[in-house]
């Protein structure tokens, strides 16, 4: 009740031995904070900054599915910001990860903002393709830009994630397809890729990058923080960042 009162998500026990014996434990530390828009607990979050190794230890697909549910909540946003505070994003997705410490504006949170409010929209999660699109879109892209072949330089991005998280052959193919073909749709060249399966899928893809950067799409391409995310914020500051 003491938790509830203070609105902080505790483990039960020592939270060092709790992560150690679990290390997905962390993983639903975020998600509850996220979801509920508690902080975390001193020692928890201390326990999860020092076990955070940790993480490559637990089976994949756990990975896989720990982070989808924290996509699908409608609290991706700050589920997020979290996990690249705490360090822990940087063992899930490092290559997210070096591209938030870098990146040139908010178009990643934007997109994660974009998602949750779509999710609470309709009532329900996206789809997981395009969930893992969006989470992946901005340093994907960025691998891409100036590729000879956006296909073949989407596919070498991917191809630590799919290992370190156990993507299906499945998705991983579909992102490549709709990374590369992101520019010839954002110019109103749909033509050839209307046939395509992927094609709703990668239109809601657009819609949501064009959000993100404030873009409006055009009526015929439509389907149907303030936090700065550069530089490192102080310990208080990381506690509770606002969604």
């Amino acid at each position: 009740m003491k938790d509830i009162r203070d609105r902080r998500v505790s483990t039960i026990g020592d939270p060092v031995v709790r992560f150690q014996e679990d290390p997905v434990r962390m993983l639903r530390a975020v998600k509850f904070a996220a979801r509920i828009d508690f902080g975390i607990a001193d020692d928890a979050y201390d326990a999860a900054v020092r076990c955070r190794g940790a993480l490559a230890m637990a089976a994949r697909p756990r990975l896989s599915e720990e982070i989808l549910r924290l996509m699908r909540g409608g609290a991706a946003h700050r589920s997020f910001w979290l996990l690249w505070e705490m360090g822990l994003l940087d063992l899930l997705v490092p290559e997210l990860s070096s591209y938030i410490a870098d990146a040139p504006d908010d178009t990643v949170w934007n997109l994660l903002r974009e998602v949750d409010r779509r999710t609470k929209k309709q009532g329900a999660p996206l789809d997981d393709l395009i969930l893992w699109c969006a989470l992946l879109l901005q340093p994907l892209d960025e691998a891409c830009q100036d590729a000879p072949d956006r296909m073949r330089a989407a596919h070498d991005f991917l191809e630590p994630v799919v290992e370190r998280l156990n993507l299906p052959g499945r998705s991983s193919d579909s992102m490549q397809r709709i990374v590369a073909n992101l520019p010839r749709l954002g110019h109103g060249r749909t033509a050839r890729f209307k046939k395509s399966q992927l094609y709703p899928a990668a239109m809601e893809v657009l819609s949501l990058r064009e959000h993100a950067q404030g873009r409006k799409m055009e009526p015929d391409l439509r389907d149907g923080p303030d936090e700065k995310s550069r530089g490192r914020r102080s310990r208080s500051a990381r506690r509770r960042p606002t969604s």
